[in-house]
């Protein structure tokens, strides 16, 4: 999106890779206090490995919204890569909506999951921490994929309407290092595949 504010620009496209990032850097901090105790004063913290654990959970989460942010949702395009052009981009609108219907879906539930935990009161067996915050990771990680989903579809109802009125739709979407570097990596994987196509179609001329 087009955010004049650079430090409101730069959150908009980093905040799911920030706070992962936090996550996983406490998580390699507790795992490595946990590695000195044991190895180095034979008096391992019990509750290291949990912590450990829930902060990478919470991480894992985290990285949909990101996925989705930076369009690196998994896809299989075996059958698709050969469709005309028209049809693959209407399969992959058709695939776009599907995805977001399937996250609401799991939002929906996972609410219910953390109720019901809540209700057992089960908690962590070292840190005592109650399972149902550790279960929050669910509908918080699907809340923001949402939030990412209807960001996406936004502009791009933007970008059709601004096409239709004649407008440069360059201010629409403005394409980050890391997306330009997947969509790189993705065009010499293509351009790779496409080379292998073409030698063995050689080869079996010759």
């Amino acid at each position: 999106m087009n955010i004049k504010n650079k430090k409101l620009a730069w959150w908009e496209e980093n905040a799911e890779g920030a706070f992962e990032g936090f996550l996983r850097f406490w998580a390699l901090v507790v795992m490595t206090i946990q590695i000195v105790t044991r190895y180095f004063f034979n008096h391992p913290l019990v509750w290291t490995e949990e912590v450990a654990r829930f902060l990478n959970i919470f991480a894992v989460m985290t990285t949909l919204a990101w996925a989705i942010r930076l369009h690196c949702e998994m896809k299989v395009t075996v059958v698709v890569d050969f469709l005309p052009k028209k049809l693959r981009k209407f399969i992959g609108e058709v695939m776009y909506l599907f995805g977001l219907v399937i996250i609401v879906y799991l939002f929906y539930n996972s609410i219910y999951v953390v109720i019901e935990a809540q209700k057992t009161g089960k908690i962590g067996a070292a840190t005592e921490i109650p399972y149902w915050i550790i279960y929050l990771s669910a509908p918080f990680g699907f809340g923001l994929a949402i939030v990412r989903y209807i960001q996406q579809y936004y502009l791009k109802i933007k970008g059709f309407i601004n096409r239709k009125k004649g407008i440069e739709t360059e201010e629409v979407h403005t394409e980050t290092e890391v997306e330009a570097e997947v969509r790189e990596a993705m065009e010499q994987e293509k351009a790779a595949a496409e080379r292998m196509e073409s030698e063995k179609k050689e080869d079996k001329e010759s």
